[in-house]
């Protein structure tokens, strides 16, 4: 359940469930079927029951996005106090909040029973998993106040410690559809990997050579020029002294890159990688606007180039099973049976919003 940005397909969504609370609404306020919770809980997907503490977890991971939309979408100058009781043609955010966590949570509640039916871990019970996470919890804190080495966080909150275990439990369903029902074809597994974009096919490179940086003030395009044509007749070295006078506080330096120890969240070695990848030795790159615009000139250069099909098999099937996996549970979502009392989700989530 980690937060991430919202896609077109993300606002569409949203957009379904404005529609949904809107029809819910104009059905005396049922959604689905609204009918008995049992094991006190809120209520229950395909008999597994859920608790609305579970619903204000998937609610509060998706406040922002509804907020978001709703004042987008109805050209709000702001968001007061009485912003989730306000209805937005006959629906109150508070309403399409509710929609969008239970979208959520039945895509969960289905996923765990895909996996209960094949043996497979998952936190099914969500009391349970509270539990678990508390003891994993004080388990982290006592090895940190040992001195011990904990990887990762001292302290789960409930949507981390939820999302960590289903994350491991959709990773191993996958690896049992994938040799299982959504076995592949050879033919499926070239489909894959061929809509993969280029840049997931990249190999690994290693470069160096020098970059070449100067103040923004300057005209990026012609300073740019400037270090190219210098390059045709001056070393890398003597650069600096060179442009001096034509391009004044530039600096030359050496760098090393290996595209290896690039992190997915550094956004700024991503770029770089992405220039470095496509500049061969004796070229120099196109501008990385960092602290400063910057070009690479590239001396030595190692590895780079594609993955055939036939080197990298297992992208295609990682594609593969991504989007069979999604469809997959599409289809188990679609025709699951969801009970529970609207009246009692609404007030669930009275607390958070």
């Amino acid at each position: 359940m980690a937060k991430k940005a919202k896609t077109s397909s993300g606002r569409r969504r949203l957009a379904v469930c404005i529609a949904v609370a809107a029809a819910a609404a104009a059905a005396g306020g049922i959604a689905l079927a609204a009918l008995g919770t049992g094991s006190g809980g809120l209520g229950t997907v395909n008999g597994l029951p859920f608790y609305a503490e579970e619903l204000v977890v998937y609610a509060d991971e998706q406040r922002a996005a509804v907020t978001a939309q709703i004042s987008q979408q109805y050209d709000l100058p702001g968001t007061g106090p009485s912003f989730w009781d306000t209805e937005y043609d006959g629906v109150t955010p508070r309403e399409v909040l509710l929609d969008t966590a239970m979208e959520d949570l039945v895509r969960s509640k289905v996923i765990q029973q895909e996996c209960i039916t094949r043996g497979i871990v998952a936190p099914a019970d969500f009391r349970e998993l509270e539990q678990a996470m508390e003891e994993e919890n004080a388990a982290r804190q006592s090895t940190a106040a040992s001195g011990g080495v904990v990887y990762g966080t001292e302290s789960y909150t409930l949507a981390q410690y939820n999302e960590y275990q289903m994350t491991m439990a959709i990773d191993e369903l996958k690896e049992h559809l994938l040799k299982n029902e959504l076995a592949p074809t050879e033919q499926q597994l070239r489909d894959a990997y061929d809509s993969l974009d280029e840049s997931f096919k990249r190999k690994d490179f290693t470069c160096a050579g020098w970059s070449i940086a100067w103040p923004s003030t300057a005209d990026d395009e012609a300073a740019a020029a400037l270090v190219a044509e210098a390059l045709e007749s001056t070393a890398p070295a003597d650069l600096a002294a060179a442009l001096a006078d034509r391009l004044p506080g530039v600096t030359v330096e050496e760098f090393t890159f290996d595209s290896t120890e690039v992190h997915r969240e550094d956004s700024t070695a991503i770029e770089r990688s992405d220039i470095l990848f496509f500049t061969e030795p004796g070229e120099c790159s196109s501008i990385l606007y960092n602290a400063l615009p910057t070009v690479y000139y590239v001396t030595e250069k190692d590895g780079g180039g594609y993955y055939a099909f036939e080197e990298s098999s297992r992208l295609g099937e990682n594609k593969y099973i991504n989007d069979a996996f999604e469809q997959f549970i599409d289809e188990k979502v679609a025709a699951a049976t969801v009970e529970y009392s609207r009246e009692k989700a609404l007030e669930a989530l009275r607390d958070l919003v």
